[in-house]
């Protein structure tokens, strides 16, 4: 809806050399005309760490503008829709803020950056605009999960002498990793070595 500005009307007077006169009121009236959204600048590619929880990734007004924001007659506002495959990205806008809370352990690490479409609209429903940007999700080094040792069982007593082949179940790395996971096996004896 927009807001009419009203001028006050004014008295115009003629005048001829008799001295006759004759007067008009004109009263104008101005209305608003919308101002679509407008693009300050481009959106560079963002990066983000894995696991970071949320980070406030944009203040898109840095990045777009309305003329009518501002205008004490006609207050606007721009209305942002996003478009990411995946979603575990995480994006989403509060106010003018853009935030991102990826999925635990969500990385792009050897994978292209996730293309981001960002549309602007305002409330007067004007002709949309459209951004595209890049955002990474920088994968962070995960400890391997605990494991659990098969045979011999712990605690179990053996007789000397005898070979011994020790199994354990294998350690489950993140599915977002490939890691090679390495093995260390440390002997010590009850009394002597407690400090191990």
């Amino acid at each position: 809806t927009m807001t009419a500005v009203m001028i006050k009307s004014s008295v115009f007077t003629l005048t001829d050399e008799a001295g006759v006169s004759v007067s008009a009121r004109i009263s104008i009236t101005v209305n608003n005309i919308n101002r679509d959204p407008e693009q300050r600048q481009n959106v560079d590619p963002q990066a983000i760490a894995e696991d970071a929880d949320q980070v406030q990734l944009l203040d898109l007004l840095a990045y777009f503008f309305d003329a009518d924001l501002n205008d004490q007659n006609y207050a606007d506002q721009l209305n942002y829709e996003l478009t990411v495959n995946p979603v575990e990205l995480g994006l989403s806008v509060a106010g003018n803020i853009l935030n991102a809370n990826p999925a635990e352990n969500f990385n792009t690490t050897g994978n292209a950056p996730l293309d981001v479409t960002l549309t602007v609209t305002d409330n007067a429903g004007g002709a949309p605009l459209v951004a595209a940007f890049t955002v990474a999700v920088n994968s962070i080094n995960d400890a391997p999960d605990a494991f659990d040792q098969l045979t011999p069982a712990t605690g179990a007593e053996v007789s000397e002498e005898v070979n011994l082949t020790f199994t354990w179940a294998e350690a489950i790395q993140n599915e977002f990793e490939q890691d090679m996971v390495n093995y260390t096996v440390v002997f010590f004896m009850e009394g002597v070595d407690d400090t191990v």
